[in-house]
């Protein structure tokens, strides 16, 4: 028997790691990620470098890629029900296997010839400028709104999994693509990513191979705009992968707030989902919440037990009270949240 553990970052807005939580009178910032070891610690691979592309689609392509029902004018919604009426032709990519006879999503597929790339990057701001083109997107060469063979792209990315992630929960996560893009990871597609700016993560855990290499296939049609300013078009943030335990805090499963604040006296509630996808219930298990100040030292924890079953999900929610330097522009103070599950399941 051992402990697993797991340490999670929190849940912000705009960054994984950073959160500002308001109060009143002042700011008490808080920030986690600390890590107790290597292998007790969530891991977050960035999976920027080595990618490449290419311009329009193969000849092989199908309509079930290529046909995806919108609105005509994406920047002004002017009949809420459209959309939902469309949602009802739009055939579910992941289950009706769509793209995966398509030569440019097999594994064995020779991408060679293709441009090397790394991440992020945006394909239109390389085209040339043509006078007839879109003026509100640069007036880039056929990129007016309409398909085009400037509107659409594929990328590929190969990389090696170590044999020692055997076992492990993982998920891919897009920060941004432009947009509308469809994604195979090893043959199979996992699924769409409509918006191009809100950033979408796909549970792969069946999908990888360990000790082995894995195929990374992205679709992008950038053929209709979401605004009326210069949006470009790929894969144009950060990707990553994620490791977790099969006991781990859920993506993004951490969220703190100050819920009360008399003086410096702070009270801070902290919402955590913790997630076993594991095949054994939680035995022994344990979620704890340990507050350090800005000098490292501990200020504030609290210890709950984890009863979860397998394959379900848990919220707990805990308070800790402590003695706050609050946060101001003229003295910014940051303290570290750190949330760490341990689970005695040899798993």
């Amino acid at each position: 028997m051992h402990d697993d553990l797991e340490v999670k970052p929190m849940k912000t807005l705009s960054c994984p790691i950073i959160s500002n939580i308001v109060r009143a009178a002042g700011i008490l910032g808080l920030l986690s990620g600390l890590s107790l070891s290597p292998a007790a610690a969530r891991e977050r691979d960035l999976l920027d470098a080595g990618w490449t592309f290419q311009l329009g689609d193969p000849a092989d392509v199908t309509t079930a890629v290529t046909s995806y029902p919108e609105i005509d004018d994406l920047t002004k919604l002017q009949d809420p029900t459209a959309e939902v009426t469309l949602e009802a032709s739009r055939p579910d990519p992941v289950a009706t296997h769509a793209g995966e006879n398509v030569s440019y999503v097999q594994t064995n597929y020779n991408d060679s010839g293709w441009q090397q790339i790394n991440l992020p990057h945006d394909w239109v701001v390389g085209l040339p400028f043509d006078s007839s083109a879109a003026q509100n997107h640069g007036y880039k060469a056929g990129i007016s709104g309409g398909t085009s063979a400037n509107t659409i792209a594929w990328y590929r990315h190969t990389f090696t999994l170590p044999a020692g992630d055997a076992g492990k929960t993982m998920w891919l996560e897009f920060d941004g693509i432009y947009r509308n893009a469809l994604i195979w990871l090893n043959g199979r597609c996992i699924g769409r990513d409509v918006s191009g700016y809100a950033p979408i993560s796909f549970d792969v855990t069946s999908n990888m191979i360990a000790g082995g290499a894995n195929v990374l296939v992205v679709r992008v049609d950038a053929s209709q705009f979401e605004g009326w300013f210069y949006e470009g078009a790929g894969i144009y943030r950060h990707v990553w992968l994620t490791k977790v335990n099969p006991v781990h805090v859920a993506q993004w499963g951490t969220f703190v707030y100050t819920s009360a604040l008399s003086g410096s006296n702070a009270t801070l509630t902290i919402q955590t989902e913790v997630t076993n996808q594991s095949s054994a219930a939680t035995s022994k298990g344990t979620l704890t919440s340990t507050v350090y100040d800005a000098a490292g030292k501990v200020v504030a924890g609290a210890t709950a037990a984890l009863d979860i079953p397998a394959g379900r999900n848990l919220a707990a929610t805990q308070t800790v009270s402590l003695p706050a330097n609050l946060w101001s522009p003229q003295t910014p103070y940051l303290y570290k949240l750190v949330t760490t599950v341990s689970n005695q399941n040899a798993i």
